[in-house]
């Protein structure tokens, strides 16, 4: 059914995990094993939140072109970037 100015989202027809592990085992896909990579991805959507907020910092301030590196910390990540720093 389409509604009028209705733009459908890339999550509209998002399956489970286990509905895409079925999807492959159908296809004859063997598992080797299986990975919880949860961590990982949300280790990485902070990383990208933390640039793109330096990158509107950045334009707010007028100096985008002119950062060349910055690392920001939050204080709720403090403990776990310890070993992180130099």
């Amino acid at each position: 059914m389409s509604r009028t100015g209705y733009r459908p989202s890339c999550l509209e027809n998002a399956k489970t995990a286990k509905a895409y592990q079925q999807l492959f085992l159908d296809a004859g896909f063997q598992p080797v094993s299986i990975e919880d990579e949860g961590q990982s991805l949300k280790d990485m959507i902070a990383d990208l939140k933390r640039k793109l907020l330096m990158a509107g910092l950045g334009k707010t301030l007028g100096v985008a072109g002119n950062i060349q590196y910055c690392r920001m910390v939050f204080a709720r990540d403090q403990v776990n970037h310890k070993a992180d720093r130099p």
